[in-house]
């Protein structure tokens, strides 16, 4: 499938990623409490992390890495998206989600239905058939990054929400930048698998490359803090976290790092970016539900 297949407008509610939700003056309708939308802001977050986590998987599996756990991978990710987008747009007493009622919030939801209904058939086929034809290949390689974006774009609108329905915008930021991490820890892998399957390999490193340093660069900015972007300092608690997320990192960089500069991606290499992707992606999930627990204490 062609890039083409996602539709102009598809790619113009794309291009509102960025813009912040706004109540409108004098709709009455109440904002969100802070608690209901720091549970929104990391499911939403973690919508981030799917979009990623499914191409990981779907890749791997091509690349026949450990495929019967990266097909259940890619299965359980997509129904998972599939709940939490639904939930997000009409509530769910499962996830803990109030009915959304912002318009551009749910505007941002629906970029990223449109871009799902082009996903999701290529996925659901792969997981039926246990196997990843060209054309869903395509689809999943084409549509992945559009479907992170709007994602992304429904994140910003919630944190703008968080911090006008809060005294603490800060804690929305953590909430954004740590669950942002998950995120990052499934895109570096994905792209350690196109590199091997020989897709834009030169484009694909210096992606890679980038991702990491932005991983990299976030880690040290929720650790320490960085009040230019309104990341608060971590509270000890969460900074002990965050400090086993930085062990794990090491040695996962010690194959990203080599991969991005430009060394080839044999079995060893996929091997060891298997194992570890996902202890990363715990340990920072677990950093991020600590953030949200403290939504409930502020």
């Amino acid at each position: 499938m062609r890039p083409e297949t996602l539709s102009r407008r598809q790619f113009a509610c794309l291009s509102a990623a960025g813009l912040f939700g706004l109540l409108l003056p004098g709709s009455g309708i109440a904002a969100p409490s802070a608690i209901e939308t720091a549970r929104a802001v990391n499911i939403a977050g973690r919508q981030r992390m799917l979009s990623q986590r499914m191409a990981r998987a779907a890749f791997f599996f091509r690349l026949g890495v450990e495929e019967a756990r990266h097909i259940e991978m890619l299965g359980d990710a997509a129904a998972l998206f599939d709940k939490s987008l639904a939930g997000l747009r009409d509530g769910s007493s499962e996830l803990g989600l109030a009915t959304e009622t912002n318009a551009r919030v749910l505007e941002g939801i629906e970029a990223v239905e449109q871009v799902w209904e082009v996903l999701k058939p290529a996925i659901d086929s792969t997981v039926e058939a246990r196997g990843l034809d060209d054309d869903a290949m395509e689809t999943i390689a084409t549509a992945n990054i559009p479907l992170l974006f709007a994602s992304d774009n429904v994140v910003d609108q919630l944190v703008w929400t968080h911090g006008k329905s809060s005294g603490d915008p800060g804690l929305a930021v953590a909430i954004n930048i740590s669950g942002r991490q998950r995120m990052l820890s499934q895109k570096m892998a994905k792209e350690v698998a196109m590199i091997a399957l020989g897709s834009a390999p030169r484009d694909t490193r210096r992606s890679l490359g980038e991702t990491a340093m932005l991983f990299d660069q976030s880690l040290k900015a929720l650790i320490n803090g960085m009040p230019a972007l309104q990341i608060p300092k971590a509270p000890e608690h969460i900074r002990q976290k965050l400090t086993e997320v930085a062990g794990i990192w090491v040695e996962y960089g010690k194959v990203i790092g080599p991969t991005a500069a430009g060394a080839e991606v044999g079995p060893l290499a996929l091997t060891m970016i298997a194992a570890q992707a996902d202890p990363l992606l715990t340990t920072m999930n677990d950093a991020v539900t600590l953030y949200q627990e403290l939504a409930t204490t502020a």
